[in-house]
């Protein structure tokens, strides 16, 4: 199934009027052998109320598991907004359907871009607020009772702590600053990425001192992270969610 936002914006990004978008979209699915099932255009002038029914077709079309791809010249072409664009990727993978946008050569069909539709769903939680913690997890101001039951950790082993945590005067707190980072690793880790490729992710989002053997030390302590016990006694404070 082939879909196009008749738009400006989409023109200018895929850098192809719509007659070329259209031509080349089906030639792409002509070459991969896939049939076109339908192609649905939203034409934003003939529409002045804003309002797309093309692509409340495609959902669903999508939803009812009509077709199994989905072609677009542009990702610009599921909306201007970055919301607009992840709802969509969430409604075609939940349902299995694959998705082809040109400009950006992403193709879900392949085990790159399948791996990176998976990294942008991770993100997208991310986005929706996930990496908050959880309502079960006591943020670094709680107070004593929230915290690891021992008081006070050893000064010989206060630089051992696992990267997400403080010590402070009364207990092991978490590092409201890097919390968030240890629960990004562990939703990508589940979302299929290795660990050269949480490198790879961590360093292109400014973490530059990311190697292969922090990320796996920070994946060595999930159970202290789910609120596991702490080798002083008491259990640490739980920065994830517990399995």
């Amino acid at each position: 199934m082939i879909y196009l936002w008749d738009h400006p914006m989409v023109t200018a990004v895929s850098r192809m009027d719509p007659r070329a978008q259209r031509t080349r979209c089906s030639a792409w699915a002509t070459t991969r052998g896939w049939p076109i099932v339908e192609v649905l255009v939203d034409d934003a002038l003939a529409i002045p109320d804003g309002t797309r029914p093309a692509l409340e077709q495609l959902r669903a079309a999508v939803q009812e598991q009509q077709c199994e791809v989905v072609v677009i010249p542009a990702l610009a072409s599921l909306g201007p907004q970055v919301v607009d664009v992840l709802a969509l990727l969430e409604i075609l993978a939940r349902h299995g359907v694959d998705l082809v946008s040109l400009h950006e050569a992403f193709d879900t069909t392949t085990a790159y871009g399948s791996f990176a539709m998976l990294v942008v769903r991770a993100l997208a939680q991310i986005a929706q607020g996930s990496e908050l913690v959880p309502s079960s997890v006591a943020p670094a101001s709680a107070p004593a009772a929230a915290l690891l039951a021992t008081p006070t950790v050893r000064a010989e082993r206060r630089s051992n702590l696992p990267f997400g945590y403080l010590q402070t005067a009364s207990g092991i707190v978490i590092d409201s600053a890097r919390a968030p980072i240890v629960r990004r690793i562990f939703l990508l880790r589940d979302a299929g990425a290795t660990v050269p490729e949480l490198v790879q992710l961590l360093r292109a989002q400014g973490g530059g001192r990311w190697n292969q053997r922090t990320v796996a030390a920070v994946l060595a302590h999930e159970d202290a992270y789910r609120g596991g016990p702490h080798p002083d006694g008491g259990r640490w404070p739980t920065l994830l969610e517990r399995c």
